[in-house]
């Protein structure tokens, strides 16, 4: 019997990924089917049968191929022994049904949430905090491109791997390390259920990264860079997008996901009420002058960028104002916090204002923070636009 994996590029998604097969060859016979494994068209080897790369979505899914392939030939070998009549039918239900414990951990995951839900099993207020935990490591996964991670192939380098992305995705080492523990709790949990025979041993110890430099534009650079001239339609709405947030805080997901609708009226100011994506938490902060001027001048909606092509032209903005460093749309959201504590807004207020609270962090600061407080906190910087 020959095992051949090949991919279905004109099912292929946005992203550029399209999902592999694999094909049984047995005396003139064919039987292929679906492997659930999705690989990046640019990086499928079809002559190596792998993908190129080192990083963990490359290792992952050769992985998972390799496995494939093991029990295959191991179905084929197991019915020769047993009768000796051998057909693709056969092995691909006897393959089958060794994969039936091999569930994806993205499955357990459903399970997880879905047993303790209708047992009553969560405790008040916590469901929501162990979702936004599990969703951490899920999002992860979707990045790589895993939308099938068996359980077998969760390896302890995976995690250092999620913790890495973690810190890209500014979540606290406390946060990260809690949602990793996570991954833990549902695995246990499922195994004590039998839903999974065993678990993989993870040997996870938290890498401690040290303190970061925050980089921002100062007042000086934030005026350049609004006076920089620009010289294509990309250019301007990169420049508008990025003043937008640094006027507003707000990350780049969450600009792309405003709508006019998000400004709501206290006591005759505007303010922009929204969630945040990340996080699912409640940001409130004013409309100030400089960004409302800028709602304006696109007919009360923001441009249209993606994350990649708005980042690859700030860097080139940033050269041309002389800003030392790359300059993203972190900055502008970092740019945004900076300004308001140097002109003194309270630390307090410019959590809410960015919405960095999350579901791990007690709602007790929330509840003193009041809307009014926060309009006479940041009355000033209106006045000085």
């Amino acid at each position: 019997m020959k095992v051949l994996f090949w991919q279905r590029k004109n099912a292929a998604n946005s992203k550029g990924y399209a999902p592999l097969y694999v094909r049984l060859t047995l005396s003139g016979e064919r039987l292929e089917w679906s492997t659930e494994i999705s690989c990046p068209i640019s990086h499928w080897q079809p002559k190596q049968q792998r993908c190129k790369g080192n990083n963990g979505e490359a290792i992952s899914i050769n992985q998972q191929l390799e496995t494939i392939k093991a029990r295959l030939l191991l179905a084929e070998t197991k019915i020769k022994l047993e009768n000796g009549v051998i057909s693709l039918a056969e092995i691909r239900k006897n393959y089958e049904y060794k994969q039936e414990k091999s569930h994806s951990y993205q499955k357990l995951c459903s399970e997880f949430i879905r047993i303790r839900s209708e047992s009553g099993l969560f405790a008040p207020n916590t469901e929501r905090s162990v979702k936004v935990r599990i969703g951490m490591f899920l999002n992860f996964l979707a990045s790589q491109g895993i939308t099938n991670l068996r359980v077998p192939n969760l390896k302890t380098e995976m995690l250092y791997q999620f913790q890495d992305w973690c810190d890209k995705q500014e979540y606290s080492l406390v946060v990260t390390t809690r949602a990793i523990r996570q991954i833990s709790c549902v695995l246990r949990f499922c195994k004590d259920r039998g839903i999974i025979n065993t678990i993989p041993e993870l040997n996870y110890r938290p890498r401690k990264i040290s303190g970061k430099e925050i980089i921002f534009l100062t007042e000086d650079q934030i005026q350049r860079f609004s006076n920089l001239e620009v010289a294509t339609l990309d250019e301007q709405k990169a420049k508008d997008l990025f003043l937008w947030q640094v006027y507003t805080g707000m990350a780049y997901q969450d600009a792309q996901n405003f709508k006019v609708a998000n400004i709501k009226y206290f006591k005759e100011k505007k303010a922009i009420l929204m969630q945040r994506q990340k996080t699912s938490e409640t940001f409130f902060v004013p409309l100030f002058k400089q960004a409302e001027d800028l709602l304006l001048k696109w007919n009360n909606s923001l441009p249209r960028l993606t994350n990649q092509g708005f980042n690859r032209i700030l860097k080139r903005l940033g050269k041309r104002i002389g800003f030392e460093g790359s300059l993203t749309t972190h900055v502008a959201r970092k740019t945004a916090a900076t300004y308001w504590i140097n002109n003194g807004v309270d630390y307090k207020i410019v959590s809410r204002l960015l919405g960095h609270k999350n579901s791990l962090v007690t709602e007790a600061i929330y509840a003193k923070i009041s809307v009014e407080t926060i309009l006479k906190e940041t009355e000033h910087l209106n006045k000085a636009a």
